[in-house]
């Protein structure tokens, strides 16, 4: 899947995913860490914590199979 840079992120050349990379807190030491997550035409398709961007990019694939199928 190619994707596009924007200002929150990343977004799939066809506009219908976006990557959005935010950052939260790490349980174990309370440090930031980078994180991730999927929109599907702007609905939540992921957990809203991905670790990273190529687990969203395997979400994504995936959705798009399931629909071909």
């Amino acid at each position: 899947m190619k994707l596009k840079k924007t200002a929150s992120g990343y977004e799939s050349k066809d506009g219908r995913f976006q990557f959005i990379k935010t950052e939260c807190v790490a349980s174990r030491n309370g440090c930031w860490k980078t994180a991730w997550r999927v929109l599907d035409n702007g609905k939540l398709a992921s957990d809203n914590f991905e670790e990273t961007l190529f687990i969203c990019k395997e979400i994504a694939e995936s959705i798009i199979e399931d629909e071909a199928a």
